[in-house]
């Protein structure tokens, strides 16, 4: 069985962006059914030649190599055939070396013919090899209904690309986006999976493209460069394929082949009836919920590991038939097969149709220092542009260059130098805030100025901080307007705010202390921020007085998202280096690695007691000073009163036991209810810590809301919530964040 590898961080991230204009009803239409000639396993023109074993370096294989480029030779003379060979042995060859040989398929634009490196390519990839064990295996599902989709899709998009290419005449730009599809060798194992018995063909072929170099003025630097989408299908001749989307930063590109099998099903067009009523049902999933995933190893790894964007289309779980005899022409389920080709076809045209594809310099080549470009033309702005706002996967379809420049919204914020950078505002270890000013709209921002070491790269902070706040759109968090690369700086440019909690309780409070009314307003403002990120699954982990913001209209804003962590997906451990020491919470400093939400409303319980009192209310020195400081007001658990305590790594059998102290002679200044709820955030046990939810409607809150929207929300989080708050265990692993 393929195994799931765990994503590497900064790949996970890539969020490459295009422009899309939707296919019109009429063209949709106008695309001829897939046919039952092709693809009847007993006679079908396309499939039938390929349900054959097709283990390398036997007279199938040869069989089969023959057939594929026969159809391209044959039907499809304008595009390109060649061979990329190599030999390697195998654990159940020994010493003898088998042959792989990939077969790689082109058609570009005539202007770029010619001219090696010119042209981009969107990237259809289906291996055509077969399992060496059981004997006479075929892989009907697994290999052979994959190769047959894409050669009907090179058929139908041919005609497409004459007339566009036709139409465009010689290119404007000189260069140009074309169609290739790589029919990849030796992808199965012949003894066991292991990085070296599999992928025998792409890693060869991953290598060489590396290794290949394209003249000096070439728009791309190499083969693997031109790749503008990695585009693999595998396991898709089964009937009800429920196919995930894998990776963040190719998830808009999943939402956009989604929405086409949508149309394509709205309008009647497609013959199968999946019992989840799309194949492509994971649209909705959210930036959040990719962090700490894994994927199935396939051909695609060898490229991804070396910068391609990958979009991978096999279904989870996978077919009852896989890796078994049934894997044959008799299990194959046609509709499925053919609705793949249909919706494959579709995604290809909306693509390659110029009129949608305008150039993007993404987040994920700022950050990665990766040069695909996704365009059809070279940008008439800076290289190193990004496209500001939502994350790719959320984010509606650009306009036109220039309709998007007029309206005056982050894109025209495109280089350091649209920025006049005012007073310095803060500094830490990797970056520095300053007080900036756009010097288009003259609106006032931040310019969080990350410095980038050559060689450790960008710091794990800012690209976690980034992947998040792209997401994370509410008015209780700051927002992140835009994110510019020069050749040593990151420079993030968030929304101006004048100043933190800190800042304002020293120059405002009396003493550091609040007025009560202001204390309510801040910390319904700072609840509801925390209640969107744990319902979009992000725990904050470092909520404190410095990191949150507050402008002159008294709104209150979470920053600093640097050590936030997104939850929900099963990761080893978290992090207990979390959470300044006077606002983390004990089974955090007891070394819980497993911790949840709650870790955030003890944070929170601190800030609202800091506020009353103007100063904090655990100020230890050490971790152990900060614990007994907590148990001398919270008094001193017990397993009986904290089961599983003693199993925390840093208990002791020595702590002395203090009694609980009442909230009300240590805090006089708060109210019954106001103790009340502080009390229920700070709770020792995590899991009886009231959630954020919760808290938002408790009655501490009702001259805030008013007693009928009160009823309103709670009602609606007993609906949202009917077993109680939103806390979920998880997995454990001032200012605009100055890392």
């Amino acid at each position: 069985m393929r195994p799931t590898f765990l994503l590497p961080p900064l790949l996970a991230l890539l969020p490459l962006a295009q422009t899309y204009t939707p296919l019109s009803t009429s063209l949709l239409k106008s695309l001829p059914a897939p046919a039952d000639s092709d693809y009847d396993p007993e006679t079908g023109t396309l499939l039938s030649p390929l349900l054959i074993p097709r283990v390398p370096g036997t007279p199938g294989q040869e069989a089969a190599q023959a057939h594929l480029v026969s159809f391209f030779r044959t039907h499809l003379p304008q595009w390109e055939v060649s061979w990329q060979n190599s030999t390697d042995t195998t654990p159940a060859t020994g010493d003898r070396r088998l042959p792989f040989a990939n077969i790689v398929l082109r058609r570009e634009p005539p202007w770029t013919k010619g001219r090696p490196g010119a042209a981009g390519f969107l990237t259809l990839v289906a291996h055509y090899d077969s399992k060496i064990e059981p004997e006479g295996f075929v892989g009907a599902t697994d290999s052979a209904a994959p190769c047959a989709v894409l050669m009907d899709v090179a058929r139908q998009v041919e005609g497409f690309l004459g007339r566009m290419w036709a139409a465009d005449g010689e290119g404007k730009g000189g260069g140009g986006e074309g169609v290739q599809i790589l029919l990849l060798d030796g992808e199965e194992a012949f003894v066991r999976w292991t990085e070296t018995d599999s992928l025998y063909g792409s890693r060869a072929l991953a290598e060489e493209w590396e290794n290949t170099t394209h003249p000096a003025r070439s728009t791309f630097k190499n083969p693997l460069q031109q790749i503008s989408l990695f585009v693999l299908l595998d396991l898709l001749g089964a009937p009800n394929p429920e196919v995930p989307s894998y990776f963040q930063g190719t998830h808009w590109a999943y939402k956009r082949m989604a929405a086409v099998e949508g149309r394509l099903r709205q309008l009647g067009l497609l013959e199968s009836k999946p019992t989840g009523n799309q194949f492509l049902h994971d649209s909705g999933k959210m930036a959040t919920q990719f962090s700490g995933g894994g994927f199935v190893g396939d051909d695609h790894v060898p490229f991804m590991m070396r910068g391609a964007p990958v979009l991978h289309l096999i279904p989870s779980p996978f077919p009852h038939v896989w890796h078994t005899m049934e894997d044959d022409g008799d299990h194959l389920d046609v509709p499925t097969i053919k609705d793949w080709a249909r919706i494959v076809t579709a995604f290809t045209l909306e693509w390659m149709d110029r009129n949608s594809l305008h150039n993007i310099v993404t987040a994920g080549s700022v950050l990665f220092g990766l040069p695909h470009s996704t365009s059809l033309r070279p940008p008439p702005i800076a290289r190193f542009a990004v496209v500001g706002g939502l994350h790719p996967a959320t984010r509606p379809p650009l306009q036109p260059t220039s309709a998007r420049l007029a309206i005056g919204d982050m894109d025209g914020k495109r280089h350091a130098a649209s920025f006049q950078q005012l007073e310095k505002l803060g500094e830490g270890t990797y970056a520095t805030v300053f007080k900036g000013r756009n010097r288009q709209t003259g609106e006032l921002v931040a310019l969080k100025e990350i410095h980038l070491d050559s060689e450790e790269g960008t710091p794990s902070t800012a690209i976690r901080e980034i992947s998040l706040m792209k997401e994370l759109k509410h008015e209780n968090i700051v927002a992140l307007h835009d994110v510019i690369h020069t050749e040593n700086k990151l420079m993030l440019v968030f929304e101006y705010m004048d100043g933190d909690l800190k800042k304002y309780m020293d120059t405002q409070g009396e003493r550091g202390a609040l007025k009560p009314p202001v204390i309510k307003s801040f910390m319904y403002q700072l609840l509801k921020g925390i209640d969107f990120c744990h319902k979009n699954r992000v725990l904050h982990r470092d909520l404190k007085p410095q990191n949150l913001l507050i402008n002159g209209k008294g709104q209150l804003k979470l920053g600093d998202f640097g050590l936030a962590r997104a939850f929900g997906i099963p990761v080893n451990t978290f992090s207990n280096e979390v959470v300044t020491l006077w606002y983390r919470a004990p089974d955090v400093l007891l070394g819980s690695r497993t911790y949840n939400t709650s870790i955030d409303i003890w944070s929170a319980g601190c800030i609202m007691a800091e506020m009353f009192s103007g100063r904090p209310l655990f100020p230890g020195t050490t971790n152990e000073d900060q614990i007994i400081r907590i148990f001398r007001i919270m008094g001193t658990p017990t397993e009986r009163t904290w089961p599983g305590l003693s199993q925390f790594p840093e208990y002791k059998t020595t702590w002395q036991m203090y009694a609980t102290q009442p909230l009300n002679s240590i805090l006089p200044q708060i109210d019954p209810v106001g103790i009340d709820l502080l009390q229920r955030m700070l709770h020792v046990r995590p899991e009886l810590r009231v959630s954020a939810a919760e808290a938002l409607v408790h009655p501490w809150f009702n001259d805030l809301i008013g007693p009928k929207q009160h009823q309103q929300h709670l009602h609606t989080q007993q609906m949202m919530h009917p077993h109680g708050g939103y806390q979920q265990t998880v997995p454990s692993q001032s200012n605009y964040g100055g890392y």
